[in-house]
């Protein structure tokens, strides 16, 4: 095995000398340890601007230490730039070629709480450029397979190429403290996993810290058990790109040292300077401030018998303070297609609905772009879990031609009104009347996937007893319905209803009615 002089990373430690490792997977260990800690930095970074806490860095002319330490100010436009897209990116969940809803993927999906982990996910994602889903074999709930989230800064990748898919990628599981044992060391990670396309390797940390130990699980899927989730990714940049871009970082920046100039001039705007010439100062037992702010001002002549002059400078204006922070908003605008509007700049003349639908016209081009993307990625996670469910030596291979058809399922990015769909949904089916009778219909009006199960049993009910109704009404008035005699040479009644010409005895149901006998 190769030897590793240097240590990438002191929180994990020689992790790539762990105990029943190969010497392939701690190559590939090394390689990814290698990229976790030089790409954590910047991550952490911008997770700092999207909590804001981020500290002002100053030019050192119009705002001194002192003043910085006496102000806080905040900026939530980095949180506002990933949450407005992640916002508009809704998992309604996968579909299938056939039409029909899968009950093994539907498990799965429950099971594993994805309604509430995409959102997350896609939050982290905006973040750091991407994030990892990973997947193990477990019980959870009714299915045998596990999925869970990871952000870019307990995870890394390597991209292959060739394969154009992940190579192999690793995940920090959890963390302990190891502190009685190493001062140094704290709190640290204890349980880490590496994806290969061949197994999943569980490495867990001793008791002291000192040293790491592998545990092999095999798998037949060919592919590691990892699915990176990125945002706009490129050629060069396979995991994409942070909505927190260094535009973004600069312009929040800006934004933070111009509300901090903007504090300090309201702080004289509403105390404006004021002047007295030819006053003694030692007339005064006040001091400045409070003379200020007095409302009672005493000052006599001086030792010439002049009156001393009384006057004030002219008041600051805080116009040039709104003017540009309205250019940054602008700025910021345009970098990340949120509109003005979402920043916090109003207008005194309040935009129509069709122009605040064309400002929004760009976020929801990036919604889209990013629901095609996130959507081949939920995909194979999908087909991964389904295969994974089947067994631990389960492949894709092994799915059906419906299971493999399994497509994601996108709520409209544009987010339109009730109203507005529905009025759309009504049209389509006046030109195809069978549209009416789909459950897309019903969900095209904006009815929650519960509400149209119950309904469409509901409908199954009420067709079913119309049905019957209207059968044996119509035989009834055409004098060829029913036939009712007790059947001789056997106890009790046998009944035979003649129904469109078909004999249903002892309870059978003719074909296409519900009539019991």
């Amino acid at each position: 095995m190769p030897n590793y002089e240097n240590v990438v990373d002191p929180s994990i430690g020689r992790i790539y000398d762990a105990v029943n490792l190969t010497e392939e997977d701690a190559d590939r260990l090394y390689r990814l340890v290698t990229v976790l800690h030089r790409k954590r930095p910047r991550n952490r970074l911008r997770r700092d601007f999207y909590h804001m806490h981020v500290n002002v860095q100053n030019i050192g002319i119009a705002l001194s230490a002192e003043m910085l330490d006496k102000i806080r100010v905040a900026c939530s436009w980095p949180a506002k730039a990933v949450d407005v897209l992640a916002q508009r990116s809704i998992l309604d969940g996968f579909v299938f070629e056939s039409g029909a809803e899968d009950e093994h993927m539907q498990r799965i999906l429950l099971d594993n709480r994805m309604a509430q982990k995409y959102p997350m996910a896609a939050v982290s994602e905006g973040i750091c450029s991407g994030m990892m889903w990973t997947l193990s074999r477990g019980r959870v709930g009714r299915s045998n397979v596990r999925i869970k989230t990871h952000s870019f800064e307990t995870s890394a990748g390597i991209w292959d190429g060739n394969e154009e898919r992940l190579e192999c990628g690793m995940a920090i599981i959890s963390n302990r403290d190891f502190t009685p044992w190493d001062m140094q060391l704290g709190h640290a990670p204890d349980v880490v996993n590496l994806y290969t396309p061949e197994a999943t390797v569980v490495l867990r940390r001793s008791v002291d810290g000192k040293r790491w130990e592998a545990e092999y699980h095999r798998h037949n899927m060919g592919r590691p058990l990892m699915e990176p989730m990125c945002f706009a990714p490129s050629m060069d940049r396979p995991f994409g790109k942070s909505r927190i871009s260094r535009a973004v970082m600069g312009i929040t920046m800006s934004k933070l040292r111009e509300d901090c100039r903007s504090e300090i001039s309201a702080e004289f705007f509403t105390t404006p300077q004021k002047f007295l010439l030819g006053a003694d100062e030692d007339a005064f037992d006040m001091d400045r401030y409070q003379a200020y702010i007095g409302n009672i001002f005493l000052a006599s002549k001086d030792e010439d018998g002049d009156v001393p002059q009384f006057g004030q400078l002219t008041q600051g204006s805080m116009q040039p303070h709104v003017d540009y922070a309205r250019s940054l908003a602008a700025q910021f605008a345009g970098e990340t297609a949120i509109p003005l509007h979402s920043l916090g700049v109003v207008s005194d003349n309040p935009d129509s609905a069709e122009a605040m639908q064309m400002a929004e016209r760009d976020l929801v081009q990036l919604a889209e772009q990013m629901n095609r993307g996130n959507g081949e990625s939920l995909r194979n996670v999908a087909l991964m879990a389904m295969a994974l469910d089947k067994g631990a030596m389960a492949s894709i291979d092994d799915l059906d031609d419906d299971e493999y058809s399994v497509m994601v399922k996108w709520h409209n990015p544009s987010m339109p009104s009730i109203a507005a769909t529905a009025d759309a949904w009504q049209k389509a089916a006046s030109v195809a009347p069978y549209i009416a009778e789909t459950e897309e219909f019903l969900e095209g009006l904006g009815i929650d996937r519960a509400t149209r199960r119950r309904m469409l049993n509901q409908k199954r009910v009420i067709d079913g007893r119309s049905f019957m109704e209207a059968s044996i009404g119509n035989d009834t008035q055409s004098g060829d319905a029913s036939l009712l005699r007790a059947d001789e040479g056997r106890e009790g009644l046998c009944t035979r209803v003649r129904v469109g010409g078909v004999i249903g005895t002892d309870g059978a149901e003719p074909s296409g009615s519900l009539v019991e006998g």
